[in-house]
């Protein structure tokens, strides 16, 4: 049984219906530094996070089932990237510049 993103939301934040973009940092990122706090409202802003939202008065109060939805549907759309090949090959030399050695 897969367990949704709304569920683990009202586990972590039970009682609430909305989440502050400082609370959504800490979900997303599991801390909630100025700038992880900065990233999530400009994501809200350009409606990259939650699509169709709109800001309440002056602050930004998401519910709690539409941020689950979001955050599943961007996990669906997500798609697995392959490992990068890291190949042993080479003559294992360092760049060098061209110009010869630096005289200080």
């Amino acid at each position: 049984m897969r367990v949704s993103s709304v569920d683990v939301l009202r586990e972590a934040f039970p009682g609430r219906v909305a989440l502050s973009p400082s609370e959504i940092a800490l979900v997303l990122y599991g801390s909630a530094t100025r700038k992880r706090v900065e990233r999530v409202r400009n994501e809200l802003d350009a409606g990259v996070l939650v699509p169709g939202l709109t800001k309440t008065g002056a602050r930004w109060l998401v519910p709690v089932v539409a941020l689950g939805a979001a955050l599943d549907a961007r996990a669906r759309n997500r798609v697995a990237t392959p490992a990068p090949v890291v190949s042993s090959g080479g003559v294992g030399r360092k760049c060098r510049s061209s110009i010869g050695p630096r005289l200080f």
